[in-house]
């Protein structure tokens, strides 16, 4: 096929697309701009495909993201929409997901001893939310505790929030788990 075929081709193809069709992509491509927007911010913004989820669940996530800023957010259903903060279910030990977030983990407690002037030692992963964005954006729930004998030694529940980054690891938050 010559190059003018396919080009033909291809917008024929493009215009036998259907107007609903059409505008759900548009609508997709602005929700993906605004999410990298506040991405880029440092924000954490309820992001979802609202044709992927009922009006009751988007409200629902809406308002699980907002409360837990993701760290506590339920999995709906079987359903996987695109761009929406879901939570691992079976984290087997040992897997290479569990090493990853078991690495971010070690970084963000790292992060937070750093900025704080303390000495916590991570000990073990609890939960992790994720959501694809140039990598994965980790939303972890882990154990630590202070490396030393140093008063109150029972362990620490934190939240922490790393960007799992396709070339690097960043960690944007860490902070112990409010109550």
């Amino acid at each position: 096929m010559s190059d003018s075929a396919i080009a033909e081709h291809e917008v024929g193809y493009a215009s036998e697309s259907l107007p609903g069709e059409a505008q759900r992509c548009l609508k997709k491509q602005k929700l993906d701009e605004e999410n990298q927007n506040q991405h880029q911010k440092g924000k954490l913004i309820p992001y979802y495909d609202p044709d992927e989820l009922t009006e009751e669940e988007s409200q629902r996530y809406g308002k699980q993201v907002q409360e837990s800023q993701g760290f506590d957010v339920e999995k709906f259903g079987s359903k996987c929409p695109f761009g929406i903060i879901m939570p691992v279910v079976n984290l087997q030990k040992g897997s290479l997901l569990h090493q990853d977030v078991t690495v971010c983990s070690i970084l963000a407690i790292r992060a937070y001893n750093n900025d704080n002037g303390t000495n916590y030692q991570f000990t073990e992963v609890i939960k992790v939310n994720t959501y694809v964005c140039s990598g994965l954006m980790c939303f972890i729930t882990f154990k630590a505790q202070h490396a030393a004998a140093e008063g109150d030694d029972s362990p620490k529940i934190f939240q922490a929030r790393v960007h799992r980054g396709i070339t690097e690891n960043k960690v944007m938050l860490c902070r112990l788990k409010p109550n």
